[in-house]
């Protein structure tokens, strides 16, 4: 082992002089590596969750048998959710809330006009609730089942029913279209984590859009781009289509999601654009000012780090003066 300066080491093999180790991959190349990954990471994922859904389908099966719990029937906005006797005001606060600061403007759609919520939030894990299929009138049932172990609060709570209704109303996209492959596995959408991403990118499509050019916006989010940028690009930020597409659709109002399904089989900027009713430059303008508002500062947690270390400062030279030796001198 050689040690360099500034802490660097390298390594070389005994009885072979003089070799050199291999050139480490740059950023882009490790970044291609990643993306051509991303296709059997996606498939693992439905197999994961084929499986899971395949044991819940078992258990469901198993407590069909025993007789039916009790249970209440509470509508929030749109959603339908069944719940356990004493819950149903805690689910309808929860999914109102949700509904009201999340997904006001996605009106009319199929998945979620059809679909029943069975909501618990216990304190041991609870058993699957059991919806008699007359009642539910044949509808699909979509489980929000958790334990406070692992979701303890409120804000975990909302954020659990949020990927839920975010995950039901991407029924309404055709699988295979090129909205939803555009779209992937997207989850609803962190401004922050997204920015945060953005943000921290040295990328020429990124510098270029937080400078305001929006063709490195739209290169970024995979949707179009000059051959420079599209050559640059990097992944995707994590579910930046998403927070693109319900920006669409809040820039959209009424009648959003229907105009976006009826265009889902065009490109993607064309069905987010249709979907608006504004031009790309505006669509792609919104959502950099959103990006914007989200970026970390640059001094975020100085002042506690600097405070920190003068605490530590303060405390080590004081055990100084109390040592043997700072008092013989």
């Amino acid at each position: 082992m050689v040690t360099l300066g500034f802490g660097a080491a390298v390594a070389i093999a005994p009885g072979i002089p003089g070799q050199q180790l291999p050139t480490p991959p740059t950023e882009h190349e490790l970044l291609e590596t990643i993306e051509s990954l991303r296709p059997e990471l996606e498939e693992a994922r439905r197999l994961a969750e084929a499986a899971t859904a395949r044991r819940r389908t078992e258990r469901l099966a198993e407590l069909a048998a025993r007789p039916e719990r009790p249970s209440e029937w509470v509508q929030a906005g749109p959603i339908w959710i069944v719940t356990p006797p004493g819950t149903a005001e805690l689910a309808a606060e929860v999914f109102a809330d949700v509904w009201r600061e999340d997904f006001a403007a996605l009106t009319g759609s199929p998945a979620l006009d059809n679909a029943v919520f069975a909501f618990q939030w216990a304190w041991a894990r609870p058993d699957p609730l059991v919806v008699d299929p007359a009642s539910a009138a044949g509808r699909p049932i979509h489980r929000v089942e958790l334990t406070r172990f692992w979701v303890g609060s409120r804000d975990g709570l909302r954020e659990r029913v949020r990927e839920a209704v975010w995950s039901t109303l991407k029924g309404d996209i055709a699988e295979g279209s090129p909205l939803a492959r555009w779209l992937g596995a997207s989850r609803y959408p962190s401004g922050e984590r997204i920015a945060r991403h953005v943000a921290l990118s040295a990328a020429v499509p990124s510098r270029a859009c937080l400078s305001g050019v929006l063709t490195g916006c739209e290169a970024i989010l995979g949707l179009r781009g000059e051959a420079e940028y599209a050559r640059l690009a990097t992944a995707r930020p994590p579910d930046a289509p998403a927070q693109l597409l319900l920006q669409a659709l809040r820039l959209g109002g009424e009648g959003a999601w229907a105009r976006l399904l009826a265009m889902q089989h065009a490109s993607p900027l064309e069905a987010l654009v249709w979907a608006a009713a504004v031009d790309t430059d505006i669509l792609m303008a919104s959502w950099r000012s959103e990006l914007v508002d989200h970026r970390p500062t640059a001094d975020a947690g100085l002042a506690t780090t600097a405070g920190t270390t003068l605490l530590w400062a303060l405390a080590l030279a004081l055990f100084a003066l109390r040592s043997t030796r700072w008092r013989i001198a």
